[in-house]
């Protein structure tokens, strides 16, 4: 794990590009243009937050396994 960012590395975008088209000008009001891409940025973190708890489930059912198992010798 690195302990610091390189001075290479991009620029967190600005919370009202979140999910930015380069092409296609942004028209929205900036109010609703915010409201809108915070959920998809909602949705994207539960889905992130989902796989990180199928993750752990696994792992705890490893560890569980593999204690079992351990038992048993």
């Amino acid at each position: 794990m690195q302990s610091e960012i390189p001075a290479n590395s991009p620029l967190v975008p600005e919370p009202m590009q979140l999910t930015p088209n380069m092409g296609i000008p942004d028209d929205r009001h900036p109010l609703i243009a915010f409201c809108e891409n915070n959920e998809v940025f909602m949705n994207e973190t539960n889905v992130h937050f989902e796989k990180l708890m199928l993750d752990f489930s696994q792992l705890e059912l490893d560890t569980k396994q593999r204690t079992t198992h351990l038992n048993y010798r």
